[in-house]
């Protein structure tokens, strides 16, 4: 099995860290993710969920990182007790491990021992869930520790607009909250694979998330807004976007 790391790569989401002004404005390649949703068993609950995951013998064609995330305030429409997401550095390097892992389910792969717990017996999850998105970290965030707080905001690009001009807005808030001292991890996300929301155009939504190097941390920087610092001045808002949602986020496995 391999060994749970605690804090010791520079990004723990993925996305690439690039240093210079200049730089931040293009967006890095980013991080291949696959996510799904999953109920608890009868009788498991969070807790038993995140030891079991880290406790889990891993093969060499485990995703490099796995989360596990919990919603607190759960995003519209969400009906699951918690999700499953793996990140891959490449499509190339999804696509290598997924298949090894289709191959070893054939009926002709060697019999392998049946561990005393199983996923099955700790959860249940729904493929119809899937969905492979792109992670794209802002540079200068903070590498989260391995439980903290997270938040997801759904927006919706304005008409003319293109992910580029969100990338660009997030960096632009991400340095106003960083000239206060708060280096909350801030990243964009986007569909690749699965279905939409409701919208016909692909590259017309995207998630803004902020990921607390603690859950201390991102308290923080909530506290700075209510009391009246505006990190998003000094940019042209280019979407609309819907209120957050709050997650435990949990750290399950990395190479």
């Amino acid at each position: 099995m391999k060994i749970f790391i605690n804090k010791t790569l520079i990004s723990v989401f993925g996305g690439l860290i690039i240093t210079t002004a200049v730089q931040a404005q293009d967006m890095p390649p980013g991080a291949i993710v696959s996510y799904f949703d999953c109920n608890f068993r009868a009788g498991v609950d969070m807790e038993e969920t995140v030891r079991w995951g880290r406790n889990a013998s891993r093969n060499d064609w485990a995703a490099n990182q796995i989360f596990y995330r919990q919603p607190l305030v759960k995003p519209n429409g969400y009906e699951h007790d918690f999700r499953i997401a793996r990140y891959y550095s490449s499509w190339s390097e999804y696509i290598e491990r997924s298949e090894e892992i289709y191959t070893a389910s054939l009926d002709s792969a060697p019999a392998r021992q049946r561990p005393s717990v199983t996923r099955t017996d700790i959860m249940d999850c729904d493929p119809a869930t899937r969905r492979i998105i792109r992670v794209r970290n802002v540079p200068g965030g903070a590498p989260p520790s391995d439980e903290t707080l997270m938040t997801t905001r759904f927006c919706r690009l304005n008409e003319g607009r293109t992910l580029q001009d969100a990338w660009q807005r997030i960096n632009h808030i991400a340095s106003n909250w960083q000239s206060q001292g708060d280096d909350t991890l801030m990243q964009l996300t986007h569909r690749a694979i699965g279905p939409g929301n409701n919208d016909t155009v692909q590259g017309r939504q995207y998630v803004m998330t902020e990921v607390g190097e603690t859950a201390s941390s991102i308290a923080a920087r909530w506290d700075m807004g209510r009391e009246g610092f505006d990190a998003r001045q000094g940019s042209e808002p280019v979407s609309e976007c819907n209120y957050r949602a709050l997650w435990r986020t949990y750290r399950i496995y990395q190479r």
